[in-house]
């Protein structure tokens, strides 16, 4: 009697991968990770490669002998068990018709180039989504975040308020446009910087950030519809408590810089005291270790997220730390992140200028965990978060204790 033989297909709302011995499968729609390390069965190994061929498009052919060894009918039946997948009878030449899910990122360079109706020019207007501008210098503060830092301490004239007209009229052909944030220092010039709220806050949004004793002293000319993002950092004086009690509006939101462990209880502490919504940014300095505790992440921190299947193989193609973001520092310099080194300058470039650069030689767009060691040789890398600037300060792809 002939044997039979079966169609084990998996649905497309399920990943799997498989990284040397080790498999992993995610079910988009329970959100379950199915891992299976150090596999031992050759039979199983080579039953998952033909899954994964494009070519077989999830769905594989398999003989009633193969079903007799443990591991791969334990694996089916889990993959079935967990709605991922299938176990059928084959009868008919006619496979199943499973779609195994893909991702096409359209603004790719290869994309743009292979697309003769819109030059890059064109279409790289359409990626802008977000612009940081600093406003200012500190003449003496350490290098301890990406945020209120800057490279020119000693000029109060600098050279980016010759330019917020430039800036506000090239930001209109830019249709995706979400917010421009405005990083404003003791020493910036806040007279321009309401002049550019004002006249931009009917065309896209912005924020000022702000430190609370920056924005104390110039608090009054803050209108009630301008966004602010206020930060503070422990030691918390009674000053600022009071003063944090009278801002309390729906345009206002807080964020507390924490270095260490004391730091980051006290912050706690004072978002429960005063209800506030208040977001934590780690700073980073020579405090690895508070790192280590409170910002790696771990497997049981991986496996919590609820991800879709377009969010996880988005991972593979961009950064969605720095994708469709650039920063223009006080100097006038356009760069994808703050602290990094450009040779484009608002005074004699336009900002579409930086995104094609961007696209066609630069690096942090799509700089992902599946293009750097050692992310790349780990079967979760297309779930960890994207990498940051805080590792690429590090010169260290794995905050993880995986």
């Amino acid at each position: 009697m002939d044997k039979k033989s079966f169609w084990f297909y998996l649905e497309p709302y399920t990943l799997l991968f498989l990284m040397g011995r080790n498999i992993l499968i995610y079910n988009e729609l329970n959100h379950k990770y199915l891992e299976y390390l150090d596999i031992n069965s050759e039979n199983l190994l080579h039953l998952v490669k033909l899954l994964i061929d494009d070519k077989n498009n999830y769905c594989i052919q398999i003989d009633e002998n193969i079903l007799q060894e443990n591991d791969v009918i334990n694996f089916i039946n889990i993959v079935r068990s967990s709605f991922s997948g299938d176990l059928v009878e084959r009868t008919s030449e006619i496979k199943p018709l499973i779609t195994k899910p893909q991702i096409i990122l359209n603004n790719s360079r290869e994309y743009l180039k292979l697309d003769s109706n819109y030059s890059i020019g064109y279409k790289s207007k359409l990626l802008l989504r977000e612009i940081t501008i600093s406003t200012g210098a500190y003449t003496s503060k350490i290098k301890c975040n990406n945020i209120f830092f800057s490279n020119n301490p000693n000029s109060n004239d600098f050279l980016i308020y010759h330019y917020l007209d430039k800036i506000s009229f090239e930001l209109q052909s830019f249709p995706h446009m979400e917010v421009v944030n405005l990083i404003c220092y003791p020493n910036s010039n806040y007279e321009q910087i309401i002049r550019f709220n004002e006249k931009n806050k009917n065309i896209f949004k912005t924020i000022n950030h702000i430190e609370i004793e920056t924005f104390i002293k110039y608090h009054s000319i803050f209108e009630d519809d301008i966004n602010l993002k206020i930060y503070i950092k422990p030691p918390i004086s009674t000053q600022l408590r009071d003063y944090l009690k009278i801002i309390e509006k729906n345009n206002i939101s807080f964020c507390c810089f924490v270095s260490n462990e004391q730091e980051l209880s006290e912050a706690s502490e004072l978002q429960k005291t005063l209800n506030l919504n208040l977001d934590f940014y780690p700073l980073l300095s020579s405090n690895l270790e508070f790192f280590e505790k409170n910002v790696f992440f771990n497997k049981e921190d991986i496996q919590h997220q609820k991800l879709s299947v377009k969010e996880i193989l988005s991972k593979k193609l961009f950064n969605s730390n720095f994708f469709g973001r650039i920063v223009l520092d006080e100097n006038g310099s356009i760069t994808p992140y703050f602290n990094y080194t450009s040779n484009l300058n608002i005074s004699n470039y336009c900002l579409i200028d930086s995104i094609i650069q961007e696209l066609e030689q630069g690096k942090f767009w799509f700089l992902t965990r599946n293009s750097v060691n050692p992310c790349k040789n780990c079967i979760y890398c297309l779930f960890c978060p994207p990498i940051s600037e805080f590792e690429i300060e590090l010169g260290k792809y794995d905050l993880c204790n995986i």
